[in-house]
């Protein structure tokens, strides 16, 4: 444990912690909105890319939902 100092303001440290604790929790905010932003950018992205490969297949957006469904292997197995 430290040792206290002498003449210490314990009231003016605690105020300096308490405001070092609120900038970092603000950063912390800051960041995860940042990182929710990326991450839908990064989504919007994969959605552009998806279907831009299925337009250039030629086939439509049901065909290739029905190749990617396991139900419709299932339906056409039996």
């Amino acid at each position: 444990m430290a040792r206290n100092r002498r003449g210490m303001d314990f009231d003016a440290e605690i105020m300096k912690v308490e405001m070092q604790i609120t900038r970092w929790k603000k950063t912390i905010v800051e960041l995860e909105e940042k990182k929710r932003d990326l991450l839908n950018a990064k989504r919007e992205a994969e959605i552009c890319a998806l279907y831009d490969a299925v337009q250039r297949s030629g086939k439509s957006v049901e065909e290739v939902l029905s190749m990617l469904s396991p139900v419709s292997e299932m339906e056409n197995a039996g």
